[in-house]
C-alpha cells in the first residue's frame, strides 16, 4: 500500500476512526496529539492511503511521533560511546508513539523508515547521535530489534539506534 505522510491536522485527518487496538494509543491520536503539537512538546506526522474514499477527512492508517532528547552516557553499549567525552549527554531523537489501524496489515515497517528517514533529515542541521523508543511491550520490542534497535544498557525497554545504522539504509 503506498502512504502519504503528512503533519497530522484535524482539519484534514480523521482522528476518530483510527483504531490500533490499543486504548492509549487510541487515545492519543484522538485527543492528545494536536494539543502537544501545540505546546512544542512534538511533532505529530501520519500517515494517509494515497488513495482513498472519504467525502471529507483523510483516513489515518498509522502514525508517529517525534521530539528531542539525550540519554545519559552511562545508558549507551560501550561500542557506541567511543570517542565521546563521558560529561556529555548524548543527543537524540525520540519516537514517542508509533501506531497502524488494525485495518491497515503490515504497513508498520514504513511508518519506522518515514521517522527514520525525517530524523535523518533532521540531522543534516542539528546533532543527533541516534534514535531513542520505548518499546511498550515485548511485541513491540522484537518489531525494533528486527530494524536494529539494541536494548539500552539500564533500561531493557529503551532501545536505541544509531544514526550511523540509519545513514546505511536505502531510503
Amino acid at each position: 500500500m503506498e502512504l502519504i505522510f503528512e503533519k497530522l491536522d484535524k482539519a484534514k485527518h480523521n482522528r476518530d476512526d483510527f483504531d490500533c487496538g490499543v486504548p492509549v494509543l487510541n487515545h492519543f491520536i484522538q485527543t492528545r496529539a494536536n494539543k502537544e503539537m501545540k505546546q512544542h512538546l512534538n511533532s505529530t506526522f501520519v500517515a494517509v492511503p494515497s488513495i482513498f474514499n472519504h467525502p471529507q477527512l483523510k483516513p489515518i492508517a498509522g502514525y508517529y511521533t517525534l521530539s528531542m532528547s539525550a540519554l545519559a552516557f552511562v545508558s549507551v553499549p560501550e561500542n557506541l560511546k567511543r570517542h565521546i567525552p563521558p560529561s556529555y549527554p548524548i543527543p537524540t531523537a525520540r519516537i514517542g508513539r508509533l501506531a497502524r489501524d488494525i485495518r491497515y496489515p503490515r504497513i508498520g515497517g514504513q511508518i519506522l523508515r518515514d521517522a527514520l528517514f525525517r530524523i535523518l533529515d533532521q540531522n543534516r542541521n542539528i546533532g543527533i547521535y541516534g534514535v531513542q523508543v520505548d518499546a511498550k511491550d515485548e511485541t513491540a520490542k522484537k518489531f525494533y530489534q528486527k530494524y536494529g534497535f539494541i536494548e539500552l544498557l539500564d533500561a531493557h525497554e529503551q532501545l536505541f539506534l544509531p544514526i550511523k545504522t540509519i545513514l546505511q539504509m536505502n531510503p
